[in-house]
């Protein structure tokens, strides 16, 4: 409810009282929502089922506009919806009062009255949770829904242990035998192995139902265990149901078991129908994981759709084009000459740059691409009005040019090469997807490879034909010429051959007659041996025919409410076990090093004084200069894996999303996420890398401020999984001072690097300052200057020292884009960068003067800077002041200054300062070893670098700068 100045929000145009409603309590109406402009849809979600919204008669800015006095809100739920043609929705909805709401009048003068829906949050979940904690007593599976919870004491469960019953010694033959052969190359230690074939010998006592629990500390392998012990389900054709309470967890098994499974597929994708997973596209951002697209059900359904309807039609048009192109083309040239009549008539030939691409590319991601863009438009209505008016123009434009077109009749070479194309397309992708998402009990090897062998003639016959036509020979000669040309042999008989498979498949595969989304649905969900989702989806399991399942798995139990425990296991079952993840810690040493320095050690807290916390839209918080820290940290690894050929996995952690955001788009493109490439990063939120590792992880923890609060970083369960998903290298980016004040786990950390000597300043490290500096110059911050020794400056060639004059300058000047210029002249001063004598904003000046440098910034304002001496140690050395920024009216003044600043200084002084030593394009300062007499007066190096400085500069006159400066008086303009 705070943030419902953000919440999606929605006129209501009609309410009307529904059929089933019954006060006072089935109040059920029918609403529906306004069409929105393209404008306001801009982060909005559509409406869904389970929505639970609040109605009310003012656009909401605070909690207090919702109970008006006058017509407090009502809340509403909906229970359906059906989306309308121009983009409104149709809503039925239980609401919690009456409804009163009178229409605005057609064509009248009456207003009617005004009725917004806002929406507050999604119960599905919640009432799903209800219907789970008041269960049907006649259940089968009351007794381990009884035990795991221990609603009765009576009833007593055994948890752990082996069966009396079943031997436990691992001989040849056995389940666990053959179990642990599978998983022998996974790289597991003895405590990993022992679990899984644990769990693989519960799945096989009959004798008596049992729990599992794997425990371990975060980073100790649990995900790569069950992942592990999946695989052994998976070869041992168990049905297995496995939850977890996140999305993000579920993927995290999902894709730890995928990286298991398809380096020991036989033949190409074939297997992947065993595994199914299932849930929200759309949360799961499922379009971010194109490996898991064969896998994934919707996707898998709409494949096998296309394939249920169109396999035999599809296969019987490329044999009957093999058998006879004679005849084919007779057929074409008759359908031609009725077309000729009837301009609107269009041939079933697909376009010439679709049909090259499906027979050249074997992973067919031509028709793979089409079925994700097709679920994609069915999940995100067209509803633009004036796109339509447009299409319809075109469309007219596109008849009325084609009625100019003389239509001409393809020739056989023309017809046979663009049929065989586009009827080859359609039938590759059939067969792909029928060997991927078909169950492997549906399909048999021997089938799957008869399959392969046609989808590679296919592509050879293309390949083949597309020689011929380069060769100018005219196919038809080819096929029935008299005189048959031996060097085209191998397309005669790849042709027979192709034709002679193509016959075969087509009667041994035999595809069910099914027809329609749940129909599809349950034949994938019954004919899967292991199923993911969360556990509140598993819900979605509870329909009738179900197959039963042999095993419950439960990832990230210690995450998951109580209460949602009761959803999967009221599912239909044999259950032979319950398992909960666990995992015995065994103590490994990494001594790799990646980047030199001990601040790249195994193990570094590295302390970031200088960030700003920022809020997004949605009060997530992140920081800008940890952004560039990590960014330079990445640049320095991905450029020393070049060097050393080295591969190396790199994660991001940071516990808000604002800040993966940023991190995400300041690293673009450059990097690839692909863990199988010789670098990658993967950047994430906390709850993103559960279950996951990689070689080096870098967490930025964003939080800087002085009160110390870290909010929810301070949850230890998050904590936990941040410190322990890195296999070598952990690296914590921070403010020490926040953490410390923040008496929470993260003090201790603190505290507990700087005990082990782990402990490091980000300034200790040069390309760590040249990334604090990129992101302070982008924030325009300006408060740092003031001090000695500016950070923005401290590995820079040229020391850089401020008055207090133009500290004060600054902090008045309001224009980002001024300030940063600022900035950007003076990181470019100190590189030794200076600017050329004709773009210097002066005129004509003697010796003398021409000490004191005035650098033009956006035409508006003058930085004023001299060269001067500064004494340590017994060495002068050169050292940029900035005396001030000023406008052009007000240099005078400082010429003044600077005159009375400046004193008597010798000859040799004077020099010194003017002396430059170039090093290629860039001015580099000098020292001498100082002289008892070089300067006059009782000036202290303190007194000198903080006010005027220790300087010796020759002394300007006053009335030489003024008149110096006349011209920029007159062409000067206010700021």
């Amino acid at each position: 409810m705070t943030t419902l100045s953000r919440a999606p929000i929605c006129e209501v145009f009609d309410v009307n009282v529904s059929k089933d409603c019954k006060p006072p309590k089935d109040l059920y109406y029918s609403i529906l929502l306004k069409q929105m402009r393209q404008s306001e849809k801009k982060g909005l979600n559509e409406p869904e089922i389970g929505d639970l919204i609040a109605l009310t008669d003012v656009r909401p800015k605070r909690i207090g506009d919702l109970n008006r006095p006058k017509r407090p809100y009502v809340l509403a739920l909906i229970q359906g919806l059906n989306s309308k043609d121009n983009g409104s929705f149709r809503l039925l909805i239980l609401s919690s009062k009456p409804i009163e709401f009178e229409k605005q009048g057609n064509g009248k003068s009456k207003k009617g009255d005004k009725l917004f829906a806002v929406y507050l949050t999604n119960l599905t979940t919640s009432m799903r949770l209800w219907k789970a904690l008041n269960p049907d007593p006649k259940v089968a599976n009351m007794r381990i829904f009884e035990a795991v919870l221990q609603v009765d004491p009576n009833v007593r469960f055994q948890a752990g242990g082996n069966c009396t019953l079943c031997s436990n010694a691992i001989t040849e033959g056995t389940p666990e035998s053959y179990s642990s052969a599978a998983i022998r190359d996974f790289g597991l230690d003895k405590s990993q192995e022992t679990a899984v074939l644990d769990c693989v010998a519960t799945k096989e006592c009959h004798h008596k139902n049992s729990v599992k629990l794997i425990w371990g500390p975060p980073g100790t392998g649990k995900t790569k265990t069950v992942a592990s012990l999946l695989f052994a389900l998976l070869h041992l054709k168990c049905r297995t149901l496995t939850c977890a309470p996140t999305n993000v967890a579920v993927l995290g098994v999902i894709n730890r078991l995928m990286t298991f499974v398809r380096p020991t597929l036989e033949c190409d994708s074939y297997g992947l129908g065993d595994i199914v997973l299932f849930g929200n596209g759309e949360r799961m951002k499922i379009d971010d994981y194109e490996e898991l697209f064969d896998v994934f059900l919707d996707y898998r359904i709409s494949s096998l759709s296309y394939c249920f309807s169109g396999w035999k039609g599809i296969t019987q048009s490329m044999i009957r084009l093999l058998e006879d192109p004679k005849k084919q083309y007779q057929l074409y040239l008759n359908k031609e000459r009725k077309k000729e009549q009837n301009d609107d008539d269009e041939h079933d030939i697909v376009q010439e740059g679709q049909m090259e691409e499906g027979l050249k590319d074997n992973k067919h991601k031509f028709w793979k691409k089409k079925v994700v863009q097709s679920l994609k438009e069915s999940k995100k209505k067209k509803t633009k009005e004036k796109a339509a008016s447009s299409q319809n123009l075109n469309h007219k434009e596109e008849k009325r040019n084609l009625s100019k077109k003389v239509v001409t009749s393809l020739s056989f070479d023309e017809f046979f090469m663009k049929e065989f194309e586009s009827i080859g397309n359609q039938l590759i992708f059939c067969i792909t997807s029928l060997y991927t998402h078909m169950p492997t009990s549906s399909i048999q090897m021997e089938v799957m490879k008869e399959m392969k062998s046609v989808f590679d003639m296919l592509q050879a016959l293309g390949s083949l034909m597309h020689k011929v036509t380069l060769a100018n020979e005219g196919l038809r000669e080819v096929l029935y010429g008299k005189r048959l040309k031996i060097r085209f042999n191998e397309l005669r008989m790849t042709r027979i051959e192709c034709l002679v498979k193509l016959k075969l498949i087509r009667e041994k595969i035999s595809l069910p007659d099914l027809t329609g989304y749940n129909k599809i649905r349950s034949f994938c969900l019954n004919s899967a041996f292991l199923i993911f989702c969360t556990a509140s989806s598993s819900v979605k399991l509870h329909t009738k025919g179900m197959a039963p399942l042999e095993l419950l798995i439960i990832d990230e139990a210690a995450q998951l409410k109580e209460c949602e425990s009761t959803l999967p296991l009221q599912l239909p079952d044999k259950w032979e076990g319950w398992l909960w993840k666990k995992l015995i810690w065994k103590d490994v040493k990494y001594n790799k090093v990646f980047l030199e320095g001990s601040i790249f050690g195994s193990y570094s807290f590295i302390d970031i004084n200088f960030g700003e916390e920022q809020f997004d839209d949605r009060h997530s918080r992140k920081n800008l200069v940890e952004v560039y820290v990590v960014a330079k940290i990445i640049a320095c690894l991905h450029k020393r894996s070049l060097i050393s050929k080295q591969k190396v996995r790199v994660g991001c952690i940071s516990p808000y999303k604002a800040q993966v955001s940023a991190i995400q788009e300041k690293l673009g493109k450059t990097y690839s996420t692909d863990n199988g490439c010789d670098f990658s990063v993967n950047v994430r939120s906390v709850d993103g890398f559960q279950g996951g590792e990689e070689d080096i992880v870098i967490v930025s923890t964003v939080l800087c401020n002085e009160k110390g609060s870290v909010g929810f970083l301070s949850n230890q369960q998050r904590t936990n999984v941040a410190l322990t998903r890195a296999r070598h290298c952990l690296w914590i980016l921070g403010n020490s001072a926040t953490l410390l004040n923040s008496d929470s786990v993260w003090k201790k950390l603190v505290l507990d690097t700087k005990a082990r000597g782990c402990f490091y300043d980000a300034r200790d490290d040069k390309n760590l300052v040249q990334a604090i500096s990129s992101a302070l110059f982008e924030l325009g911050k300006f408060d740092n200057l003031s001090s000695n020794d500016p950070e923005l400056f401290k590995t820079a060639i040229w020391k850089v020292c401020f008055s207090d004059e133009f500290s004060k300058s600054v902090v008045r000047i309001h224009n980002s884009e001024i300030r940063k210029e600022v900035l950007f002249l003076l990181v470019k001063l100190s590189s030794g960068w200076r600017q050329p004598h004709c773009g210097r904003s002066r005129n004509k000046m003697d010796d003398t003067s021409s000490l004191l440098e005035i650098y033009d910034v956006k035409g508006l304002l003058k930085l004023i800077w001299t060269v001067c001496i500064q004494r340590v140690d017994s060495i002068d050395s050169q050292v940029i002041k900035v005396w001030d920024i000023l406008r052009g009216p007000e240099i005078p003044k400082l010429a003044k200054h600077l005159e009375k600043l400046f004193g008597n200084y010798t000859v040799n002084n004077m020099n010194h300062c003017k002396f430059k030593r170039m090093e290629g394009n860039i001015v580099v300062p000098v020292t001498w070893p100082s002289e008892s007499n070089s300067l006059t007066g009782d000036y202290t190096s303190e007194y000198l670098v903080s006010n005027s400085l220790q300087s010796v500069c020759p002394r300007p006159s006053t009335r030489r700068i003024a008149r110096s400066f006349g011209k920029v008086q007159k062409e000067w303009k206010r700021v």
